[in-house]
């Protein structure tokens, strides 16, 4: 039994030290955002389809945004924080 814990411990102790994979972050500025579907369209052409369509509730064309794509497959957005027009702050 003794034998078995510690096996158990050193394996998740290996598990976890294993590299992480990171989720995928696209930013881009909205097109089309559909909450029936759940697909959101970037200027870049390219769609999205959210895992969590009711996030696309009042999305607006011209919104920058940050789509997140994890591991497993799920696809997350989120209002682009970050986001600068270099345009507006030339001038100011």
């Amino acid at each position: 039994m003794r034998n078995a814990v510690i096996i158990t411990t050193l394996g998740a102790a290996l598990l976890g030290a294993g590299p992480a994979m990171a989720q995928q972050s696209y930013p881009g500025t909205v097109t089309r955002a559909n909450p029936g579907t759940g697909d959101v369209t970037l200027t870049t052409g390219k769609t999205y389809r959210v895992s969590k369509p009711v996030l696309l509730y009042g999305l607006m064309p011209g919104a920058h945004v940050v789509i997140t794509v994890a591991p497993n497959g799920t696809v997350g957005i989120r209002q682009n924080e970050g986001y600068r027009d270099e345009a507006m702050s030339q001038q100011q």
